[in-house]
């Protein structure tokens, strides 16, 4: 069988260890162990208790490019087409002995 990359997820040492142990080139992590190992072989790792992730190496798809591309200060058109209304400013009025300060409502 062919060797997979694979991420082996663990929540305790035990479960580390083994992984490191059964892992080629394996790269080791506070919540996960990285590296390479045959296809048939991964089943022993579940039985060890890890969860594992097979990486596909084919799988690294590039995101297609927007049709209109942006430039350098331009905002995306979703932002443009709403209108901003102006706030009316309000007098800031004392709501407790403490210092809280809060927009006055009253007109």
């Amino acid at each position: 069988m062919a060797d997979k990359t694979v991420i082996a997820y663990f929540m305790h040492e035990v479960e580390r260890d083994a992984a490191r142990n059964m892992l080629s080139g394996a790269e080791v992590t506070e919540s996960y162990v990285l590296g390479t190992i045959d296809e048939g072989r991964i089943p022993d790792l579940e039985r060890q208790g890890l969860i594992v992730q097979v990486i596909d190496d084919e799988s690294t798809e590039e995101t297609p490019a927007s049709e209109t591309e942006l430039t350098r200060g331009s905002a995306p058109s979703c932002l443009k087409s709403r209108p901003r209304s102006p706030r009316k400013s309000q007098p800031l009025t004392r709501r407790s002995p403490r210092t809280t300060w809060s927009r006055s409502t009253a007109r």
